[in-house]
């Protein structure tokens, strides 16, 4: 698939498989114009007149009101991006203001081995050297949703659920906590073994459907056809969730006039990412926490059966529904809290780190995340996403944020490099083979 015209080009290369870098359908308004704004709305941008090109001010101060969360649908406020090429000085000046410093120095490595200018190469690092990163989140659009709805709409909730018990009992207690109260839940329990007298308590309109073979992406399919709402909200059963949990995302879509409000998770015991925290334009789809228009299944399929029993389903379902033109908004408000439970789920299916193989021969990445960036992104960026995200896969998830490990995780990926690249070639030639097979994608 042919990429849009980059916002910045260098955007590419720490963050491979961003949905904003493929072209928006028609008449979508991601990338505003701040000259066409009013002085309130221009308040929170900083204008860096640093730049060497003025373009490259007004392409950065886009990426900032997308993502400080200026919301708007009028076409009207587009920044209309030229085909000309962005000074190689703007690019890393961009990269040292909104990511850590060491994203800099990767890209001047990185295009250095692969036959860029280097001079070039040099002088535009140089001359971004100085440049602080800006505090992107210091300030940032409020939105007030209105949570008193006129309509109070049917709405089902769907729960696959694999040797949970326990802690699908808490998140089904969540439930009969909601104050919108006019839903039914669908829970699709592939258990084993089956308890079916576990669901006889619950003050809940709740239908258990049993499905014998595990698989997520087939039960998620399997409740959106069982459902009979106009909206569908996904949950998973090892989160906790808020009492108003429903309302906010009710109130989200029908505030901003979209279809999807893409709720958002963090660790229990941890608080809200702060890059996470206010309302804007949504840059990924997560099926354990949603609330999606029947509409948009209708328009764009059901889930890819081809991420059967492996991850990132959600996400594929998420860019196809972006490539259709379906709006969705990132809501802080309809948060769920990942308790992240140490046995069943995908867990169990051996697929839980998208980046972690279940031993030290089988593939790496699993090769649903090469299908998904190399069907969409092609084979190039897909190399990029390897390079960005396969060496901090050396160590556990719950490590990844500690700079630290990570580089201790570079390390070692270069004395493995051999057991590495065997397993990403196996990931790549399993990948192969899921394209030529083609997607899997059923018609609502």
């Amino acid at each position: 698939m042919k990429l849009s015209k980059q916002i910045f080009s260098f955007i590419k290369y720490v963050q491979p498989g961003w949905y904003f870098l493929l072209p928006a359908f028609e008449g979508s308004c991601y990338w505003v114009d701040v000259q066409k704004l009013t002085v309130e709305d221009c308040s929170k941008i900083d204008l860096d007149y640093g730049y060497r090109q003025r373009e490259s001010m007004l392409r950065d101060a886009a990426y900032q009101l997308l993502l400080k969360g200026f919301i708007s649908a009028d076409k009207n406020l587009s920044l209309i991006l030229t085909d000309g090429t962005i000074p190689i000085a703007d690019e890393y000046r961009f990269l040292r203001r909104h990511y850590h410093a060491w994203w800099s120095w990767y890209v001047f490595v990185l295009r250095c081995f692969t036959f860029h200018n280097p001079v070039q190469e040099f002088r535009g690092f140089m001359q971004a050297r100085r440049v602080k990163r800006l505090a992107l989140y210091a300030q940032v659009y409020s939105h007030v949703v209105r949570e008193n709805l006129e309509t109070l709409p049917l709405v089902s909730v769907i729960i696959p659920t694999l040797n949970r018990y326990e802690h699908l009992r808490n998140i089904l207690h969540d439930l009969e906590l909601q104050t919108h109260q006019n839903f039914e839940v669908i829970v699709i329990d592939q258990s084993s073994p089956y308890r079916p007298d576990f669901y006889l308590d619950f003050k809940l309109k709740l239908k258990v459907i049993r499905q014998d073979e595990p698989g997520l992406w087939k039960a998620r399919n399997r409740g959106v056809v069982e459902s009979r709402a106009a909206w569908i909200a996904f949950s998973e059963d090892d989160v906790r969730v808020k009492e108003d949990w429903l309302l906010h995302h009710l109130a989200c879509v029908f505030h901003f006039g979209v279809e999807i409000s893409a709720g958002i998770f963090f660790p229990e015991g941890t608080t809200m990412p702060v890059h996470r925290s206010n309302y804007r334009w949504a840059e990924q789809f997560a099926s354990g926490n949603a609330l999606v228009n029947r509409s948009v299944f209708e328009r764009v399929g059901l889930f890819d059966l081809q991420f059967e029993r492996m991850r990132m389903g959600d996400g594929e379902f998420g860019l196809r529904a972006y490539l259709a033109g379906v709006k969705s908004i990132s809501n802080p408000k309809a948060y769920a809290l990942d308790v992240k439970a140490p046995v069943g789920g995908l867990r169990q299916m051996g697929s839980w780190d998208g980046f972690r193989p279940t031993n030290w021969f089988g593939p790496r990445p699993i090769p649903s995340v090469l299908y998904l960036t190399r069907r969409y992104f092609g084979n190039k960026l897909s190399i990029l996403d390897l390079l960005v995200k396969v060496p901090p896969s050396i160590i556990p998830f719950r490590f990844k944020r500690r700079p630290v490990l990570l580089l201790l995780a570079s390390f070692l990926s270069t004395l493995i490099f051999p057991l590495i690249l065997f397993q990403v070639f196996q990931s790549w030639r399993k990948a192969s083979k899921m394209i030529e097979e083609g997607p899997k994608i059923s018609n609502l």
